[in-house]
């Protein structure tokens, strides 16, 4: 998988800083935790994306996946 520097950046930051916060010994290896410190369910992520794109006021088909593009070009800009 290929990741910006500045990507790089966050990621070590969310690990370091983050990510500590909510883990717990039941939280196990998933890199990314839910606020209640528990793995996403599969799906979740689509979902609470596609979520932000409707309060944005965006009605556009494949919105949600025309953000996550734009936002993974802007990265290598």
């Amino acid at each position: 998988m290929l990741i910006s520097l500045r990507g790089f950046e966050w990621l070590a930051f969310y690990i370091g800083k983050i990510r500590p916060m909510f883990a717990f010994i039941g939280s196990g290896k998933a890199l990314f935790l839910a606020n209640n410190g528990k793995r996403y369910v599969p799906g979740k992520l689509s979902d609470m994306a596609t979520q932000y794109v409707k309060l944005a006021w965006v009605d556009h088909t494949g919105a949600c996946h025309l953000y996550r593009y734009n936002t993974d070009v802007r990265q290598w800009c």
